[in-house]
């Protein structure tokens, strides 16, 4: 009962019309006696309707009651009657007060009927509001729920050549050095079993997918270690929590349309902390526009914008003959 009188005083339209019969009666009251205890004791009354009221009606009639109607509609009969008839007898005859408009026989029968048609008025009211707030929550669950199935489904879109390329390699090399054969296995399930890890997670530890990246530039830099050189550089990054493989697919990327598409050089992965975080990576072979059918920049984007909204950003440009992206997110 308590929530539905919370309810009541938190939307004020609601009291409206009872505030307005609390004034006209308080006026009545003192025009027709000049009766200040019988002015107070119809404000009190009123004060009382909206406190047992709405309640009564919801706790007898809303969406949780059980049993039989009649029985029901015959308890806050006699709720009514008891209170109405209460207030009327008891308070007036402790003060000593004079019968008034609300202690007569006819304003008793108006009262009475103002207490139960205003109480199932702002009480079914006040239940069609719950339940409106009910909907908007569990609406506001589903689709926090569905943002996060299409983070998860995002994260899982990586470049499955990658793996396969991989593979191949390793092969190659089981036969010309089988010790860097043996290590590159392990650093590949080790980064799989990362990856497989990151899709189930909603967030984990920019240092994670740091960490990711740095492997991926191992196993390409393996396969061949003078095509290019590549180095990491971050401060210490405690509390910076990212989706997980949020930076793969530039990672990828840089390897497939950079390094292994004729360019050579150095592949940069540097992180600036500020109120602001920002990811630069730098890699061979100039940016000239996202390729048609190409998903890895969408879906970054979709990411971003599934997590921090419009506070986050991704730019790819050309620098020359390097190409350039800037992953940009709030702290």
């Amino acid at each position: 009962m308590l929530s539905s009188t919370l309810a009541a005083i938190r939307a004020p339209r609601r009291l409206i019309p009872v505030v307005l019969v609390a004034a006209g009666l308080l006026a009545a009251e003192l025009l027709a006696g000049g009766q200040p205890l019988a002015a107070l004791h119809s404000a009190l009354m009123c004060l009382v309707f909206v406190v047992v009221g709405p309640p009564s009606w919801r706790w007898l009639f809303g969406r949780t009651a059980r049993g039989s109607y009649a029985l029901r509609l015959a308890v806050y009969a006699a709720i009514g009657a008891a209170t109405v008839l209460g207030l009327a007898w008891l308070v007036p005859a402790s003060l000593g007060m004079r019968v008034s408009l609300l202690t007569d026989r006819a304003g008793l029968v108006v009262t009475l009927v103002l207490f139960w048609v205003g109480g199932f008025g702002l009480g079914r009211d006040i239940e069609l509001e719950l339940s409106l707030e009910r909907e908007r929550a569990r609406n506001a669950e589903l689709a926090q729920a569905a943002q996060q199935a299409q983070l998860l489904a995002l994260q899982s879109q990586l470049d499955p050549h990658f793996l396969f390329n991989t593979l191949n390699a390793i092969a190659e090399w089981c036969r010309e050095d089988p010790a860097v054969a043996e290590k590159a296995t392990l650093d590949l399930a080790a980064m799989l079993r990362d990856i497989l890890d990151g899709v189930s997670q909603p967030r984990w530890p920019l240092a994670r997918d740091l960490a990711l990246a740095e492997d991926l530039f191992g196993l390409h830099h393996a396969r061949d270690p003078e095509r290019f050189s590549y180095r990491v550089e971050a401060p210490a990054l405690d509390g910076v929590s990212v989706p997980p493989l949020l930076l793969l697919p530039l990672a990828e990327n840089a390897m497939t349309h950079g390094i292994w598409a004729g360019h050579r050089g150095e592949v940069s992965l540097e992180v600036k902390v500020g109120d602001d975080v920002e990811v630069r990576l730098g890699s061979p072979g100039p940016f000239r526009g996202e390729r048609e059918g190409g998903h890895g920049l969408s879906s970054l984007r979709h990411r971003l914008a599934l997590t921090w909204g419009d506070a986050a950003s991704l730019e790819v440009r050309a620098q020359g003959e390097r190409t350039l992206a800037v992953v940009r997110f709030p702290r």
